[in-house]
């Protein structure tokens, strides 16, 4: 019917009328193109979008079981190197949820969702680290328990639910926009095969209006030249053949896709050019449809000039004459080898994505039975931990469970345990302090110190108390446990007494030993002093009494007259060490500087003294005590220090007497003290400790060794 419209018209008419057609044509299937292919893109770029959030979603997912597994392993086995992938995978958590959050912005739900995750990622890290710090600092017990509590699983069965919510809507996403993909792209093929089908119909029509005038066919031929630069122009390639399917037209296209120019292929058999990769199917199905039905679509693969495969969508369609017999056909092609690649890629990665899910879902099944075992392994340590334990309602005080070891060491059954507040527990006097106790505590897990606590029998007890803070069903929960220590505490009254019985017996002995030594020097002063003096008279008197001076006797006397001087000094050192006369006499200021002019007459040490002008007041212990120790700590430089020079500084500073003693000799490791402890050193100590005060000893070989002694005054011991 159209055909007899065109013949009716004039030939300008036809020419204008099929100008139109073809520039129109033209333009809308462009423009048509355009948004398909731009459709075809944006479902592209969504696909990838799906594609990669299901790929960090379930890399978040794996990494917080593989975060859990990990740090439980470390709290059983207490080895560093589960914690050496730590630092990573926290940075990889924080990536992989920066890359979700960007590829899931085009859907509203999933965003929401995924807002949400930072809130569990970090409070699951921050629950890491604080299980790593308290198995590091008070070991796998403790650690166990902050492991056992609802903590953990908060916050991973949080994050695992909105990660799988996330995945499941990602995949129907996924799914929607693949499916979106596929109508697209046939949107797009359909359109160019109207297009192609229009213009062929078109090139016929003008054909047939030839065979009438040769003045129109001109026309039409350069209508058809106008087509075939058209045809030039496509996005698709477009083959003509004859009948015989030899190539006719060739365009750039079906060039650029084949690799053969159209000189090369013009002439040639189609088959003999493109090579199907299965001429079975060429032949059998394509060929033998078109024939039959006069077109044929579908998909099919043939070989390249340089032997690649490449998949096409060809439409083929049987040109006829007017008389109804063949004269060629015309094939347009579509390169979609891309297309299948990406397909079969996305039916690889479906199926690996698939796998990852089931495997990650035993994996998560697995998990989920080990905490099942810990949690009950856990509850075996509170009910066999050998140590009391009770949970402790923070909101009431009140005690909502207990251990066996509690009820055997308190005498209450369970059932009446369970009735107790913990002012039952406590003396009155002790329960606000307690309890401000555990309040003030900022950490989850204390040491709430040593309590007074009563039995069923109302005996009193002390306890160390150790408590950790947990949410159980809602409310504050304490993990108290209670250390028996008051054997350990009567055993150290026993033994503080015992040691202030053996430091008053000390002190009573020193006391003995300076006045026996007093009593000594007194005898020895006034008795054998006095007796030697009598001597020294006699002697003296004998001498006078002969006549001649050169006779042996007087010589022998004279001789026994020194002798007499000699023991009289004797007499006189002893009695000044055993007790010098100017501690008791002038005070202990001028007894150090005797000693210390004395110390430098027998050794040739030089002795440099920093001394007040007078301490008044010193009770006599304490000026005997500083004494002996100045005179002992003099005694064992001249043994053992080799030391060329001594420093003694003493001073009264925040009413404390300080002596220091200080030489530049050999010095020596004072960690010998600790296994061997010499007399002298033994006795300062002791004397510093009678005294109230502290004995130091500082040495380094090669240093000089340097003794303080701090000892606290008495109000009336004050430097005037």
């Amino acid at each position: 019917m159209l055909l007899q419209l065109l013949m009716k018209l004039s030939k300008g008419k036809i020419l204008l009328l099929l100008l139109f057609i073809i520039a129109a044509t033209v333009f809308v299937a462009v423009y048509i193109s355009i948004n398909q292919s731009r459709k075809v893109n944006q479902t592209f770029l969504r696909i990838s979008d799906s594609q990669n959030a299901l790929y960090h979603a379930d890399k978040l997912l794996s990494a917080s079981e593989r975060n859990e597994i990990m740090i439980r392993e470390y709290v059983l086995t207490g080895d560093e190197e589960y914690l050496i992938p730590l630092a990573e995978m926290y940075n990889d958590i924080q990536y992989d949820y920066k890359q979700l959050s960007i590829y899931t912005k085009s859907n509203l739900l999933q965003q929401k969702k995924v807002d949400s995750l930072p809130f569990y990622i970090n409070g699951g890290q921050a629950w890491t680290d604080s299980v790593i710090i308290v198995r590091r600092n008070e070991g796998q017990v403790k650690a166990m328990q902050l492991i056992s509590t609802d903590t953990i699983r908060h916050f991973v069965r949080n994050a695992r639910v909105l990660v799988g919510d996330i995945m499941v809507e990602g995949r129907k996403l996924l799914k929607a926009r693949e499916q979106a993909n596929v109508d697209a792209v046939a949107g797009f093929k359909k359109i160019w095969y109207w297009v192609i089908a229009l213009l062929i119909a078109l090139m016929i029509m003008l054909t047939q209006k030839l065979r009438v005038d040769i003045t129109v066919g001109r026309k039409i031929n350069s209508a058809i030249q106008y087509n075939a630069l058209l045809m030039e122009h496509v996005q698709d390639a477009v083959i003509s053949t004859d009948k015989n399917f030899a190539v006719v037209r060739w365009n750039r296209k079906a060039e650029a896709i084949s690799g053969w120019t159209e000189p090369e292929v013009r002439g040639k058999i189609v088959a003999d050019v493109v090579k199907p990769v299965n001429p079975e199917a060429f032949e059998l199905v394509m060929l033998k449809n078109l024939l039959k039905n006069g077109s044929w679509e579908g998909e099919m693969m043939f070989h390249k000039k340089n032997g690649e495969r490449i998949s096409v969508l060809l439409s083929a369609a049987i040109i006829k004459s007017g008389k109804g017999t063949m004269k060629g056909m015309v094939a347009v092609a579509t390169d979609i080898t891309a297309q299948k690649q990406i397909e079969a890629e996305l039916t690889k990665f479906n199926s690996e994505l698939g796998k990852q899910v089931e495997d990650r879902t035993s994996e998560v099944q697995r998990v989920v039975n080990q905490v099942i075992a810990s949690e009950k392994k856990y509850k075996l340590l509170f009910e066999n931990n050998p140590l009391p334990m009770w949970m402790l309602n923070m909101s009431d005080k009140n005690i909502v469970d207990v251990n066996k070891a509690a009820v055997h060491h308190y005498g209450y059954t369970r059932r009446e345990f369970l009735t107790l507040n913990m002012r039952d527990i406590h003396p009155q006097a002790d329960f606000n302090g307690f309890i401000r106790d555990m309040q003030n505590q900022p950490s989850e897990q204390h040491t709430a110190g040593v309590w007074r606590q009563y039995k069923k029998n109302r005996s009193i007890i002390f306890v160390e108390i150790y408590t950790y803070s947990m949410k159980l069903e809602g409310r504050d929960i304490r993990l108290v446990l209670s250390h028996d220590i008051t054997q350990k505490i009567e055993a150290e009254k026993k033994l503080t007494q015992s040691l202030g019985q053996i430091r008053m017996l000390t002190g009573h002995l020193q006391e003995v030993r300076e006045e026996e030594r007093k009593n000594i020097a007194r005898d020895i002063h006034d008795e054998l002093g006095q007796q030697l003096t009598v001597l020294k008279m006699d002697v003296s008197w004998i001498i006078r009494k002969f006549q001649n001076p050169d006779e042996i006797i007087v010589t022998q006397l004279k001789g026994l007259l020194g002798t007499i001087d000699g023991t009289m000094k004797s007499v006189r050192r002893i009695c000044s060490e055993l007790r010098p006369a100017l501690l008791d006499d002038i005070g202990l200021i001028a007894a150090m500087e005797w000693q210390a002019r004395e110390f430098e007459k027998n050794t040739a040490i030089a002795v440099e003294l920093t001394l007040p002008a007078e301490v008044p007041g010193l009770l006599p212990d304490i000026k005997t005590g500083l004494f002996r120790i100045f005179q002992e700590s003099l005694t064992n430089i001249a043994r053992h220090a080799q030391a060329r020079q001594v420093k003694v500084n003493l001073q009264v500073k925040d009413k404390l007497l300080i002596l220091n003693i200080e030489d530049n000799g050999r010095g020596f490791d004072t960690s010998i003290l600790n296994k061997k402890r010499t007399l002298g050193i033994l006795g300062m100590e002791e004397r510093s400790l009678m005294m109230g005060g502290k004995y130091i000893i500082k040495s380094e070989p090669g240093e000089g060794t340097t003794v303080k002694v701090t000892v606290p005054a008495e109000k009336e011991n004050v430097v005037s």
